[in-house]
């Protein structure tokens, strides 16, 4: 069966020259490639992404934890605004190294909220269960208030479901602009080809961008190009690159 392989980055522009990549024909099937994929100046690095949710889960859980502690505790004194700072800041730091853990940091799951929930909630949930036990251990039970606790992992947990609503509608307009897409070209061509083409077409999860294919049966037999993506060399122009 044909084999999808890692994509040549910017140097492999010149060598693809202005072939074009025609639009699909097959009814329920979208093309997965676009000559702009080429272009890098508007790519989004995965890795940079996931550091970037990470990071704003977590600031997004200790805002919300403080924004509760300063309406709701009374009498708050520097100290006992020292305690809940340090609470909330572990705390918050827990809930995304357990999130991390469960997964919930991979490109897949930024565009699958639904099914992302139950784990963000059993995020939440360690997390805060990991500061409770913490204050049963240390006998500071009582310096917490209760309500403060339940009302943190409610909006909290409301608070991050509603970011990855909003992160969810970006990946998808980042994906239909080729910003997000991993970049492949395919090796092979015949029908083994053409059918890895069309399962990979009727994917809506489907995150590649085939830029081409590489074949060595030549032109005359394959054509120039399969399924409407083009043929743009040999293997041993793809060894080359």
């Amino acid at each position: 069966m044909s084999t999808p392989l890692a994509a040549p980055g910017r140097e492999a522009t010149s060598f693809f020259g202005k072939q074009q990549i025609h639009q699909s024909r097959s009814v329920g099937r979208r093309k997965i490639a676009d000559n702009r994929l080429l272009d890098h100046s508007q790519h989004i690095n995965p890795s940079l992404l996931k550091g970037c949710v990470g990071a704003l889960e977590l600031l997004t859980m200790a805002a919300v934890g403080y924004l509760i502690v300063q309406f709701y505790v009374p009498h708050l004194t520097p100290e006992l605004n020292a305690s809940y700072l340090t609470a909330i800041g572990l705390t918050s730091g827990v809930f995304v190294a357990i999130a991390d853990s469960l997964g919930l940091y991979r490109r897949r799951s930024f565009s699958q909220v639904f099914g992302s929930v139950p784990r963000l909630v059993l995020a939440v949930a360690l997390a805060l269960g990991a500061l409770a036990i913490s204050m049963l251990f240390l006998k500071i039970t009582g310096v917490f208030s209760r309500v403060w606790f339940l009302t943190w992992f409610v909006s909290g947990t409301a608070a991050l479901v509603t970011g990855r609503l909003f992160l969810a509608a970006c990946v998808a307009h980042w994906t239909r602009n080729g910003q997000l897409s991993r970049r492949a070209v395919i090796y092979g061509g015949g029908e083994d080809c053409e059918r890895l083409l069309a399962a990979l077409e009727s994917d809506p999860e489907c995150d590649l961008a085939i830029i081409g294919i590489f074949d060595d049966c030549g032109s005359a037999r394959t054509g120039e190009s399969i399924s409407g993506y083009p043929r743009i060399g040999t293997l041993g122009e793809l060894i080359e690159l």
